[in-house]
């Protein structure tokens, strides 16, 4: 609850134990809500009790200080969201949709949303929306593969329907269509965001995932020529470390091994990159079927859906990549 309602300035300077409190007793109400396992005694607990034991146990990490809950070190928060990692899957459809939405919004439009608690809040059109959320639902099939559409029984389109209806039940969110009986691949409409606050904290659970497809793919735009594909890994840890220590990069998970060969995959899966067989040792190139200009709308597209997009063009980042010593001497 922590990690993905509040700024990371806020969280340095102390959060009240019962603000936090009525955030993790939402957010354990919508957990229930979807039969996600937990605990029977932390299912009824009072929400004060959950609270405070949560807290000590991710001590020292996090800290109390009177009546507040403070992280005194900016790179525990990596840590920390080991841990709200573990309830993804529960909550990764509303995510995708939440994401997908916050994405549409211009920083003006957060900024009112904010501001005005989401009283009236914010038209995106429902065309986009639908565009935007089937394109992060397949840019994290390779992560969650219940995701896929040979895996998923339920169209896209339905799919889609069924969780705004359910985000709109719960006021995030209302549409200017009727959302009953019909596909949603023929219709036209704006949808209206509220709670930018609870579509943040669910945009937190695949936001790491979501840059770490940005940054494989922002370097496999730089693979003038086959590398043997360690070499090419080597470069992408390389590079993810260097952005996140600059600052372009929030997510430390993006330096995890398992998530960035999840990347490849994605590459591949996408045909953007392709892979020799029977070599040793194996190779990856850019793929001969598909031009460059591809991939690299394929990474603007991805970028728009990050906690903080990258603000310049895509070439000025390919060329910021370039100029790094690690990756020209790889």
């Amino acid at each position: 609850a922590l990690l993905h309602v509040y700024p990371l300035p806020k969280l340095l300077r102390g959060v009240s134990v019962q603000h936090v409190a009525a955030d993790v007793e939402w957010l354990r109400a919508q957990a229930l809500e979807r039969a996600a396992p937990m605990e029977s005694k932390w299912s009824t607990a009072p929400v004060e009790e959950l609270t405070q034991f949560g807290a000590a146990m991710l001590a020292p990490r996090l800290q109390s200080s009177g009546s507040r809950l403070v992280i005194n070190d900016s790179r525990d928060v990596h840590y920390l969201l080991l841990y709200s990692n573990q309830c993804v899957h529960v909550f990764i459809d509303e995510a995708i949709i939440s994401c997908a939405s916050l994405s549409l919004l211009s920083i003006a439009d957060r900024q009112v949303l904010g501001l005005q608690g989401g009283k009236d809040g914010v038209c995106v059109d429902l065309g986009l929306l639908r565009s935007s959320s089937l394109f992060l639902k397949a840019l994290l099939s390779i992560e969650f593969p219940l995701l896929a559409d040979d895996l998923c029984p339920e169209p896209s389109a339905d799919w889609l329907v069924r969780h705004l209806t359910r985000m709109q039940e719960k006021g995030f969110c209302r549409t200017q269509v009727s959302l009953a009986g019909s596909s949603a691949d023929d219709r036209s409409g704006s949808i209206r965001l509220f709670d930018v606050k609870k579509l943040q904290m669910f945009s937190q659970f695949v936001y790491p995932f979501v840059e770490a497809c940005w940054l494989v793919g922002l370097v496999c735009c730089t693979l003038s020529h086959p590398r043997p594909e360690h070499t090419a890994m080597d470069r992408i840890t390389r590079v993810a470390e260097h952005l996140l220590g600059s600052g372009i990069v929030l997510y430390q998970q993006v330096t995890n091994l398992d998530m960035l060969r999840n990347g490849i995959a994605l590459m591949k899966e996408f045909q953007y990159i392709t892979r020799s067989n029977g070599v040793a040792p194996p190779t990856l190139a850019l793929s001969s079927t598909q031009p460059v200009q591809s991939l690299q709308s394929f990474v603007s597209r991805a970028n728009a859906m990050r906690c903080k997009p990258w603000e310049g063009s895509t070439d000025a980042i390919l060329d910021y990549i370039n100029t790094l010593p690690l990756a020209a001497k790889l």
